[in-house]
Parts: C-alpha cells; structure tokens; sequence
C-alpha cells in the first residue's frame, strides 16, 4: 500500500486538511472543546480493543490530533498580522527584501515590529508593503535595516474585475495586508543593526553578485535572465519577458529550485571522481558545502533550502550506510 511506503503521508494528509480548512473555519471554544474530548476518548478506546480496532481508533485520534493542529496553526499565523488603524500612524518595522524598482517608486517590505498607539508604541506583527518615491535615497537601504516610518496604511484591495486574480488573499498568505505610499519626509529614522540576520546577510551577498555582473558588461536584458537562472532573481524580468517564458512553460527554469541544486551536486560530485576508498566522506562534504554556499548566495529561498537538506540527509545516509 501507498502508506507503507511512504509512511509520513497519513501524517501529511490530515495537517494539511487542517491547514486548508483554516481558510473558512475559525477554531472557536465549542470546536476545540469538542476536539479536545473525541481524542483522549479514541486513545483510551484504542487501548481495550482487538489490534485491528486498535489501529482504526488510534489512527484516528492521530489524525485528528494533526488535522486539530494544522487548523490551529493556520489560524494562529493568520492572528500574526495586526490591524493598523486608519489614518495617519507611525509604524516601527525591519527591511526585509533588497527595494525593488519601479517605474516611479521603490517597493519594499517592512515587516513590522510596532505601532503607535496614543503616546506609546505598541508591538505589532505582519508586513507592509511601502512604495518610495524614487528621488530618496532609498537605494542605500539593506535587508535588516530597522525604520520608523510616518504613513498613511491601505488595505490591500482587489479591483473588483470578473474572475481576477485575488491579490489581496494571496498577499495575506504572506503575511501582508496593508500598503502606503511615502518619501524622504516621511523615514523619521533609519537604523542600521550592528548584526543581520543570516537571511538578510544572503539577501545583500546575492545583492552584490548582481552588481559583479553588471561590472563584467552584462546588458540589462541578458544581467535580468542570468540573476534569474543563477541567483533566483526574478525581479529584473520585465513583465512581457516573464510572460513569454510562462507561454513557453519555461518559467520554473527561471526559478532557483531544487532542479538547479541536482544539477550543481552532481556536477561536483562527479568532478570530484578522484576521491575515491576512504576519502569518499571528503568528496561528500566538499559537495555539501559548495551546495550550502549556494542555498546561502541565492538568499535561502525555500525550494533551495529543501533540495539542499534532502541532498544533504540523503549523502549522510549513504556515509553512515543507511539508505534514506
């Protein structure tokens, strides 16, 4: 059976379920008082019955359990973001992505840290999306760097067209719900933090790879196609170009994914045939380190992170003999 031999999906499954029902169910008092007493009831259950039964009740109590806690977990992401009120506020937050340019502005994500609330700033979760006005001087900021910024917050709105693309959903997926728009008048201060985060420091390292291709004489055009493939960085791609790779069905090239993280792990690996007997641990280390370098200099996007931990339990299997 399909569960024998991949055993974690009858664990997958139901916290997915659980995470998907998040999107219409909100886990009230009655629905946890409910949950709550059928699971201690179905693992006590389990215990006086024949080992056939046993399993119906337990797995189900399991499942349960899972299905309980992805609900919770999505809700409780979800309550992560705080309201802003309306009108003017003073927000306190962190640069969380290199600014993207505009046509007139500069885009940045500020994940916020605090709001003001009277004379008090209160602490504050989610992010905000803060379009610039270009003549600042906002091209010197960096991931990590903390702002106390003066803004009006609108809440992110479709534009109400038939069957359009629900932006405002999929941008509270993200952990964003909120947009304004400032100058230079408004960055009441700018902080610059005497350590980053490790995802921050692999933002501006990736950063600076671009500006090594732009000094080698790459045109714009070709530099947005090569941050793509190698760096993962999409932005550059205008959006006729972005559409062109999507009719092609070409456009998951474009993305660092785990595709990328096989292709550079083999290629090591196998440069790497000379190291052979006992220094066959050495040749496996060598590849994983170059692989994490890597996951570090495209910024530790998700997909690289997991192709890169995947690669790297699968190597450590083989090392140890134990085949993962």
């Amino acid at each position: 059976m399909l569960y024998r031999k991949i055993p974690f999906l009858r664990l997958i499954i139901p916290l997915c379920s659980g995470i998907v029902t998040g999107l219409w169910i909100y886990p009230g008092t009655a629905l946890l008082a409910v949950s709550l007493s059928i699971i201690p009831l179905l693992f006590c259950t389990s215990l006086f019955f024949n080992r056939y039964l046993t399993n119906v009740f337990y797995g189900a109590a399991l499942g349960l359990s899972l299905w309980l806690a992805g609900l919770i977990l999505y809700s409780l992401e979800k309550d992560r973001i705080s309201p802003v009120p309306s009108g003017t506020a003073i927000i306190a937050g962190t640069l969380e992505e290199i600014p993207e340019e505009k046509e007139n502005t500069w885009k940045m994500t500020v994940r916020l840290t605090g709001i003001t609330s009277g004379d008090s700033l209160e602490p504050a979760g989610g992010s905000i999306l803060i379009y610039h006005r270009k003549e600042s001087r906002v091209p010197s900021f960096l991931p990590g760097d903390k702002f106390l910024i003066r803004c009006r917050p609108e809440r992110i709105r479709n534009n109400g067209n038939p069957s359009e693309f629900d932006y405002s959903f999929y941008m509270e997926r993200r952990g964003i719900r909120y947009l304004s728009f400032t100058d230079s008048t408004d960055i009441i201060a700018h902080k610059v933090p005497d350590r980053r985060k490790l995802k921050h420091s692999a933002l501006i390292i990736r950063e600076r790879i671009l500006d090594i291709y732009r000094e080698r004489g790459i045109s714009e055009k070709r530099l947005a196609i090569v941050a793509a493939m190698t760096l993962g960085q999409k932005n550059l791609l205008d959006p006729d170009r972005k559409q062109q790779f999507i009719m092609a069905g070409v456009m998951h090239i474009m993305a660092v994914s785990g595709l990328h993280t096989v292709i550079l792990s083999l290629f090591v690996f196998r440069m790497l045939f000379f190291m052979k007997g006992k220094l066959k641990t050495f040749r496996v280390i060598i590849t994983l380190a170059i692989l994490w370098v890597y996951a570090f200099v495209t910024g530790l996007t998700p997909s690289v992170l997991r192709a890169t931990l995947m690669y790297s339990f699968l190597q450590a299997g083989k090392i140890i003999k134990r085949d993962v």
